[in-house]
């Protein structure tokens, strides 16, 4: 028993009987991509009080799906990024990439200290699941694991840009990661310098 009161998936249940082919869940694996990571983008952006403007490098992850392009491609065509954002797509990590993430858009801010860092990430486990296949193993991931997307932003030690929203800092301090980051990491015993 999970104890888990509600999962979200890309698609409808009977989807997932109906569509059991790589390809057709490859397709649907890019469509939510692209809809998940643009909302949570959007939606950190705009609680951070940052605009795309600002932002010098998008980092995505995801380790249940492969796109390619991958999904920050779209996102620079979606928003208003400048084009000469970098982009850095983080896969294959398995469940560190978020730690990568934070490590990588830490360093960028050190040598960009004006700049803004976005990083998103999704995870489409249900794409993954075999309809077919009642062994433990794919029970339990099924039974733990769900659909989703988030976003966080950081900013560097010199950021100038416009005044976080609802009276949320954009970062603790200048340079330093959202506070809620922060408290995750040192939840699960990862120190952040």
């Amino acid at each position: 028993h999970t104890e888990i009161a509600r999962r979200s998936t890309g698609r409808p249940a009977e989807w997932y009987l109906a569509h059991t082919g790589l390809g057709e869940r490859s397709a649907a694996y890019k469509e939510e991509m692209i809809r998940l990571c643009e909302q949570a983008a959007r939606a950190a952006l705009a609680g951070a009080g940052v605009p795309a403007e600002a932002v010098g490098l998008i980092i995505s992850t995801s380790c249940t799906g492969l796109m390619i392009p991958s999904v920050e491609a779209y996102l620079m065509n979606r928003m208003p990024f400048r084009p000469e954002t970098r982009r850095q797509p983080l896969t294959a990590l398995g469940c560190a990439p978020g730690a990568a993430a934070i490590g990588q858009a830490t360093t960028f801010l050190q040598a960009n200290p004006h700049s803004a860092a976005l990083i998103v990430s999704a995870e489409l486990a249900s794409l993954t699941a075999q309809v077919r296949d009642l062994s433990m193993a794919n029970l339990v991931a099924v039974a733990l694991f769900g659909d989703g997307a988030a976003a966080t932003v950081a900013v560097g030690a010199r950021y100038e840009g416009a005044a976080p929203a609802a009276g949320r800092p954009a970062a603790d301090a200048p340079g330093r990661l959202p506070a809620r980051v922060l408290e995750r990491l040192e939840a699960a015993g990862i120190e952040h310098a």
